[in-house]
């Protein structure tokens, strides 16, 4: 049976061999389709969740309060509260800015405790507790650095592909400006660079980081106070999330503060329902 199947098969590819080439080729070509549309799907998916949340992998508990934001000074009076099983509270302020100096390129401005006290010295940088696992590489022009913070400058970190790029400039790194959300400009100048892990690592190539006070004012100009895009909540170990879920709820509600506290998984589903038409197309 197999010889007369491979006797009959050879000679029909020999009697049509321009037919054959013909179907293997349609055949490869749609799998190849297949593999890339489900490529290119699986990279708009995470892309998606990257641009709600680059930190996600950080958290298991999102406060938030859609485009208004919540309080910064929340997360001191929840950590000072030490609700039974909540860990960290680390606010995170993000939103857009335009780098005037690269022809208004947009980038990513994130707002998070660059210092550890208050002091504005380059290599005191991210020191002590570093909860967003950024790798920072101070500047190697320090004097610069120094006269652009006295003559006014905002201290930033810059992801490590942004900074690469901003070398070329007339004043590198240490003198440049954002412009915010309501038309103004903010001189800032870098500390230094960052490297950054998993799904954040795209930021590389257009993270501005700031103090949550710089980019709040900056994000949320209208704000007589600093505010968070949302507070990134980290449970103790063998801490139930329902449980933890619930008691940061209730704190909201005695503070009068609004807000909804979301777990990961919902904000990501968030982010693949404005994928869905997509991702169906």
């Amino acid at each position: 049976m197999l010889s007369l199947q491979r006797t009959l098969s050879v000679g029909y590819l020999f009697q049509h061999p321009t037919r054959m080439a013909l179907v293997v080729i349609s055949i490869a070509l749609g799998v190849g389709t297949l593999v890339a549309t489900r490529a290119l799907d699986d990279s708009l998916h995470q892309a998606a969740k990257g641009a709600v949340n680059p930190f996600a992998t950080l958290a298991d508990l999102l406060v938030v309060n859609g485009q208004t934001g919540v309080p910064a000074d929340l997360a001191d009076r929840l950590k000072e509260a030490k609700l039974p099983g909540l860990g960290d509270v680390q606010p995170l302020v993000m939103g857009r800015a335009s780098l005037i100096d690269l022809g208004d390129q947009s980038v990513r401005l994130l707002g998070i405790q660059l210092f550890a006290d208050e002091s504005l010295t380059p290599g005191k940088a991210l020191a002590g507790d570093n909860p967003w696992g950024l790798k920072f590489s101070p500047t190697d022009e320090p004097a610069g650095v120094g006269w652009a913070l006295l003559s006014g400058a905002k201290p930033v970190i810059i992801g490590a592909k942004l900074a690469e790029r901003m070398k070329s400039l007339p004043n590198g790194t240490h003198d440049f400006q954002l412009r915010r959300a309501a038309g103004e400009v903010q001189r800032v100048t870098s500390l230094g660079s960052v490297r950054l892990q998993g799904q954040a690592k795209g930021l590389e190539d257009e993270a501005v980081f700031a103090d949550v006070r710089t980019a709040s004012s900056i994000i949320y100009p209208q704000k007589p106070k600093p505010y968070a895009s949302q507070l990134n909540l980290k449970l103790g170990p063998g801490a139930d999330k329902k449980q933890v879920r619930q008691e940061v709820e209730d704190f909201l509600k005695d503070q009068g503060e609004p807000g909804l506290v979301q777990t990961i998984e919902a904000t990501e589903e968030m982010a693949s329902d404005v994928t869905a038409s997509l991702e169906l197309g």
